[in-house]
């Protein structure tokens, strides 16, 4: 199915509404998040800087998942096929901000490693 075209409007209002999603995602994970431990940075350094490294909090969720965008009923209705649209609530892991990331329950062999289990 092709992607729509969209006006120059539409993009901006759907731009505005990812921005504040995502915002929401850092702001509601925030409490629960913890720095990255010795081994997970020591499993990253060669990836990313140490000052990255230092700034990044890790949230793993134990029995919940991270809900789709409120938006995607109107992403729809503009013509987006669900299987153009990420589906968060199956990710095993997505990044909030440059500095958190969300685990929804660690299902690969990569995603345990990193977590250290």
């Amino acid at each position: 199915m092709p992607l729509p075209t969209l006006s120059t409007a539409q993009i901006e209002r759907v731009i505005q509404q990812l921005a504040a999603y995502i915002e929401h995602q850092r702001q509601n994970y925030r409490l629960g998040a913890a720095r990255l431990s010795l081994s997970q940075k020591d499993s990253m350094g060669s990836f990313f800087a140490e000052p990255v490294l230092d700034s990044t909090r890790l949230v793993v969720l134990a029995g919940q998942r991270v809900h789709n965008p409120p938006f995607y009923s109107e992403l729809i209705k503009m013509g987006f096929g669900l299987a153009a649209l990420p589906n968060f609530a199956c990710m095993a892991a997505i990044t909030v901000g440059v500095e958190k990331l969300v685990f929804a329950g660690a299902k690969s062999d990569e995603c345990r490693q990193f977590l250290g289990g």
